[in-house]
């Protein structure tokens, strides 16, 4: 390419073989690294005419390209012809490789195909002709394969097809300026890379895929998916349920349909358009972004606007806004043009380099972060545009693992299910959980299936090979009649339920292993129980003795950990809980893979599991992760390894604790293992309840053997503790990820009466180590600015820093470090055994307490009592104050109030804790910004606000973004707060960046980002609103002579928009008990 036009955009227009030269060509300068690479980004567009993209299958494509070959056949490209003929595989090759780096850069596509036969056939069919991407417009030129590229003249039907699409592209390229162009890539990528996480879409790597001939069932037309999945999207019915019993198997037949080729398809059948298909899989077991609506809202908008790359400008102004960290301007960006592909034009692409300028000059940057609401807000926009026909196919695996009310996410898929934008938008959904009433209640009227009425073949087909591929390995002789007799009984215990299938087969191939034949298997039949709650008591309860306890250990280290954990943590940690002196029981050395999981698996009976997790994808460190090698077996949900996946792999050094008793092979296979390549997790959902169901009296253990909550997270803050302080250098790197939750354990701990002094003494253990580093465990204490604490001098094991310790403070520094972490158990204590509240040079005990109190409150469960821990607070505080705690002492110009809302959660027990100390005698400060409360739309932020108003704090302060206090409460609609401010001193005509709250039309109301349903009810109501709004700051006026507001002309505005929810007037409308 000559130097200097490198970003001067590309348009191709290819005929025939043609088309995939010049794919193959895009592709080689995506990969390769050379002068060739800037053809890649600078291609704008490639118009194909007749060109072979596909086959329904090699032979098909092969055919094709004999064609070809016939109708060139006398030009000097026949033997490149005739190879491509013989290797349709490279063809396929290059169109997938070209579909994916497509989804890196977005290039426009036009597909023409013949119209005519030419002597007698079409060479290039329609089907191969398009490449069946969501944008496509596949458009047909009424001439034959051969003359398709002829013209007569420039009126020729034919030509002005091509040529109008050509021009159309050269219109958008000269609307944009290069540089305009390179910013919108750019932002388009950012955008989507603030959507992106991999971690949420694990657990669909992680299940199995359906074994051999299973599941086949699912596409006969008397299962009724496949009439749903070719049912046209407008005839209703957007929603099919997918019930089952715990473990029948509901994933897997999940992953099934989502990469099955049938699904797609069908879909194409019903509205004769290209589908695409997306998911999200729940997953409890899983860390939180695998288990919130907000994750699953995230994921559906980054795959949709990842298919949809036209999409992306729509919501651009959303990205911007947080990205940028909400600077004035951002939102403005949604009302700019767009080209008919959603490209910007040279204005709008002014305003977004202004906006970048603006927040790099102010310095606030944010970091793409998106709220939640701006994610709804952009799913409402995505499904409700009318320029980019979109056909999305989506599938959600167990909602009953959410977390969350399952009303709000029903009614969230609902309302998706039936979002059609002028028939340009379809969704249809496919929706897996158990038959739990409040499923049952929302999805009643969909169509169904019970999954576990139409496994039993799937059952003998899975129980059948795994048992006869046994027999034959060990044995001789395989009688088929017993055999499938065996099979009958398991069919007819099992209930349909996959697991206990899987469960059981595996007891009998070990049987298998051991000797036993087909009739011993049948008795061995007799003694399993058919539940499964008590076949997992069985399995546990058939350990030896000797490894009661281990399995106690490890069953709850993983039940409770706050992360997943890798198997080698697993056994670390199960060693050093069976080692009260905390010492290991042999010298370190290195341990395989293979050695680790036989330990595991004849601790627990194979009811854990261990699973690939590509450098530890699952704890949230957004590496991709691959999927997991197939097993022999079906599985019901998630099974997620082979048996004999590890047996070349080894820790990385030899420094582990020992695992096995016995010294290693130092001849073993020294391949190495990272740290977080592999995980372990409880085999499945129904386990978890399982375990999470025994009480005292009904325990899987001896008597002697304690378990509860408080006890697994007691060996998790032992371990933790260990590392800290004896573990070498090594481990605490390996294990670092671990040690980030100490105090999170320990907090847990504290809830409990029985185990809160051991988890002290735990604690307090930190203190003989001759430093102790806070940053370890990720905390951030005030004391040093987020530096390191030391309790006496530095040692190697930490890398010093330019800071002189304090010897006398270490007992302190501890404290200042639990109140900051929230571990008030510890704090109270503490003061009670005589430690101080402050000392010098170090950040008075009160501020840290404030500080640390989202992390006090921030693991509630439903179990435990918000107001029992709201006391204890108001007890801790009330304890430093005796002690003669100054409630106005700063530490870094931060004093207790500015401390109690350093991280803004606004919750009900800070506004406890500031009326505690405004009750006190506290003085508000001018650095309390009254708009960080504002900004939020918590009942407890708006009490805070009040109480912070009432005592003081300055209505008329001026934000890092430009915006006074009365601006916000107008934006979320609270009128009580606007009128507070105005009674304060707010000037309602001055609401920041140059906005007058009294304008005289609706420039107000679309600057403040009012978002509005299109209903012409929600458009009354809103006006109604807007009117009393307007009314009371009326009465504030600074200005008498500003006119009033033309309520006609907020209605004539409001007709014309296309709405997409109202989220700044809710509270507003709610005030005024006015249902929507």
């Amino acid at each position: 390419m000559s130097k200097g036009v490198e970003k001067r955009p590309l348009i191709f227009v290819a005929h025939s073989l043609g088309g995939i030269v010049v794919k193959d060509a895009v592709n080689t300068a995506r990969a390769e690294r050379s002068h060739l690479s800037p053809i890649f980004p600078a291609t704008f567009g490639i118009c194909f005419l007749g060109t072979p993209h596909r086959g329904s299958s090699k032979a098909a494509l092969a055919e094709t390209l004999s064609r070809i070959t016939q109708v060139w056949g006398n030009t000097p490209n026949l033997q490149i012809l005739q190879a491509l003929q013989d290797d349709a595989e490279t063809l396929d090759r290059i169109q997938t490789t070209f579909k994916r780096n497509r989804l890196d850069h977005e290039i426009k596509i036009r597909t023409f195909h013949e119209g005519l036969d030419y002597k007698g056939i079409k060479i290039v069919d329609r089907f191969s002709s398009t490449m069946d991407l969501p944008d496509e417009i596949p458009t047909d030129i009424p001439a034959n394969h051969v003359d398709m590229t002829k013209f007569n003249s420039s009126t020729d039907v034919d030509y002005l097809r091509v040529s109008n699409a050509l021009i159309r592209w050269l219109t958008e390229i000269e609307q944009l300026e290069y540089h305009a162009y390179d910013l919108l890539v750019s932002l388009k990528e950012d955008c989507l890379r603030s959507l992106e996480d991999n971690s949420r879409h694990l657990r669909l790597h992680q299940v199995e895929v359906a074994h051999n001939s299973t599941y086949s069932w699912l596409f006969e037309d008397s299962i009724g998916f496949s009439r749903w999945l070719k049912r046209p999207p407008h005839d209703g019915d957007s929603i099919f349920w997918i019930k089952g019993k715990p473990g029948s198997g509901k994933s897997t037949l999940m992953k099934f349909a989502t990469q099955n080729l049938e699904t797609q398809k069908l879909l194409e059948c019903s509205n004769q358009m290209s589908w695409s298909v997306i998911s999200f899989f729940f997953h409890d077991r899983g860390t939180e972004v695998q288990k919130t609506l907000e994750s699953l809202l995230k994921e559906i908008l980054y795959q949709i606007i990842k298919l949809y790359p036209n999409l992306i400008p729509l919501v651009l102004h959303l990205y911007l806004n947080q990205s940028t960290g909400g600077l004035p301007g951002s939102h403005a960006l949604k009302r700019c043009t767009f080209t008919e592909n959603g490209i910007w034009n040279r204005e709008t692409a002014a305003k977004a380099q202004q906006i970048l300028e603006a927040a790099e000059t102010a310095g606030t940057k944010g970091n793409g972060t998106w709220p939640v609401e701006d994610v709804k807000m952009a799913l409402d926009i995505v499904v409700l545009q009318k320029k980019v026909p979109i056909n999305v196919c989506l599938f959600v695996d167990a909602l009953d693992e959410h977390k969350g009310d399952p009303r709000v996410l029903l009614g969230l898929l609902n309302r998706l299910a039936k979002q059609e934008s002028a028939g340009n938008v379809y969704i249809k959904l496919c929706l897996a959980s158990r038959p739990e009433p409040v499923f049952t209640a929302g999805l009643h009227s969909c169509p169904e299936l019970a999954i576990h009425d139409h496994t039993a073949g799937d059952i003998a087909i899975y129980a059948t090979d795994c048992i006869k591929s046994s027999l034959h390995i060990y044995q001789d002789t395989c009688n088929l009649d017993l055999l499938k007799q065996l099979v009958e009984e398991i069919m007819h215990n099992s209930n349909g339920v996959f697991i206990w299938v899987k469960l059981v087969v595996n007891e009998l191939v070990e049987g298998i292993e051991d000797g036993s034949n087909i009739i011993q298997l049948r008795k061995l039949i007799d003694t399993i129980p058919v539940e499964l709650n008590d076949l997992y008591r069985r399995i546990i309860t058939n350990r030896k003795p000797a490894y009661m306890l281990e399995a106690s250990i490890m069953l709850q280290a993983v039940l409770y950990t706050r992360r997943s954990l890798s198997p080698e943590a697993l056994i670390a940690i199960t060693d050093v809980a069976l080692c009260p002196l905390r010492h290991p029981p042999h010298p370190p050395h290195p341990v395989s893979m293979e050695v680790m999981q036989q330990r595991i698996m004849s601790r627990c009976g194979g009811l854990l599991d261990i699973y690939q997790s590509d450098n530890g994808s699952d704890n949230d460190s957004g590496t991709d992760s691959s999927d997991p090698k197939p097993s022999v077996a079906s599985e019901s949900e998630d099974s997620q390894a082979e048996s004999n996946a590890f047996a070349k792999l080894e820790v990385e050094e030899p420094r582990a604790l020992d695992t096995s008793g016995e010294p290693s092979d130092p001849t073993e296979s020294t391949t190495r293992l990272e740290p977080k390549e592999y995980r372990v997790q409880l085999l499945h959902q129904t386990f978890k309840e399982f375990l999470l169901s025994q009480t005292e009296s009904d325990s899987i253990f001896p008597p002697s053997i304690p378990v509860s909550e408080s006890v697994g997270c007691l060996y998790m803050l032992q371990f933790c503790v260990y590392i800290a302080t004896e573990a070498g250098g090594e481990e605490v790197l390996r294990f670092k990820d671990l040690l980030q939750d100490l105090f999170f354990y320990a907090r847990q701990i504290g809830w409990s009466n029985e185990n809160c002094e051991i988890a002290i003494s735990e604690v307090n253990k930190l203190l003989p180590r001759s430093s102790f580093d806070s940053t370890v465990f990720g905390v951030a204490p005030r004391t040093y600015d987020g530096l390191w604490i030391y309790e006496y001098f530095f040692t190697t094991k930490y890398e010093r820093i330019d800071i002189e310790p304090i010897p006398d403070h270490g007992q302190y520094d501890l404290l200042v470090t639990a109140a900051e972490q929230g571990f008030f158990f510890y704090v109270r204590n503490q003061l009670l055994e005589g430690l101080p509240i402050e000392q010098p040079g170090r950040c008075p005990l009160i501020i840290s307490v404030m500080d640390g109190i989202h992390h006090y409150i921030e693991d509630f469960r439903p179990g435990k009592r918000v107001q029992e821990a709201e006391k204890l607070c108001i007890d801790l505080l009330e304890i430093i104050l005796a002690k003669g705690a100054n409630l106005e002492c700063t530490w870094n110009s931060v004093d207790p109030v500015s401390a109690l809302f350093q991280i803004p959660l606004y919750l009900h027990i800070h506004y406890i804790c500031l009326e505690w100390l405004l009750i006190k005698g506290s003085i508000i400060k001018d650095t309390i910004d009254i708009n960080n409360f504002l900004r939020h739309f918590s009942i407890s932020a708006y009490s805070s606000a009040k109480l912070l108003l009432q005592n003081g704090a300055n209505a008329m302060r001026l934000d890092g973004f430009g915006w006074y206090p009365l601006f916000y409460s107008i934006r979320n609609g609270v009128p009580n707060m606007a009128e507070l401010l105005c009674q304060r001193g707010a000037d309602p005509t001055r609401l920041g960046n140059g906005l007058n709250g009294l304008e005289p039309d609706t420039t107000l109301l679309e600057r403040l980002d009012l978002d509005l349903l299109s209903t012409d009810r929600s458009r009354q109501i809103f006006c109604q609103q807007a009117v009393r709004m307007h009314d009371m700051l009326k009465r504030y006026e600074k200005h008498p002579d500003t006119p009033e507001m033309s309520v006609d002309c907020i209605v004539e505005r409001n007709t014309e928009s296309s709405g997409a929810k109202i989220r700044s007037w809710k509270r507003l409308l709610r005030s005024y008990d006015v249902e929507l």
